[in-house]
């Protein structure tokens, strides 16, 4: 079993929680908060952790910190709109919007496993957030009923 929980890093308090299924194997989650879940704040920082819960009780700890950006902001709305979905990533990074970023790539590499482009977009964005030993671990996308 495995617990998420959001807070804000302004408050120190608790947003949102809820558990998550496991995965039969180790895999690059990437999940989307669902509509029950308070509205994050343009501007504001978010703290997330996915704890691991263990049999033996060494639970493992992730975490991580988010910001919601603007959608008012002309300059990257009209770059999307121009540009093919398989792009987007490559504009989100650029604009330092790294967890969309990754992902829409996740997403786009689930739908086409099989398209090599992807992969090493896959390979080249790992590597500049200094992860490029997690190439070949798969993705998942999270669509448990939230």
């Amino acid at each position: 079993m495995s617990e998420f929980r959001l807070y804000s890093v302004e408050t120190k308090q608790q947003i949102y929680y809820t558990v998550l299924q496991p995965t039969p194997s180790a895999t690059i989650a990437s999940f989307l908060l669902p509509p029950k879940a308070p509205a994050l704040e343009e501007g504001k920082e978010y703290q997330w952790t996915v704890t691991l819960k263990c049999h033996k009780g060494d639970d493992i700890v992730v975490t991580g910190r988010i910001q919601r950006q603007s959608t008012n902001n002309p300059t990257l709305n009209q770059k999307l709109a121009n540009a093919e979905l398989q792009k987007y990533p490559a504009i989100l990074v650029a604009e330092g919007i790294w967890y969309d970023a990754i992902a829409i790539l996740a997403a786009l590499k689930q739908d086409s496993p099989d398209d090599t482009s992807l992969t090493q977009d896959w390979a080249e964005i790992l590597k500049k957030i200094g992860y490029s030993d997690l190439t070949n671990t798969p993705t998942q996308i999270v669509t448990e009923s939230f």
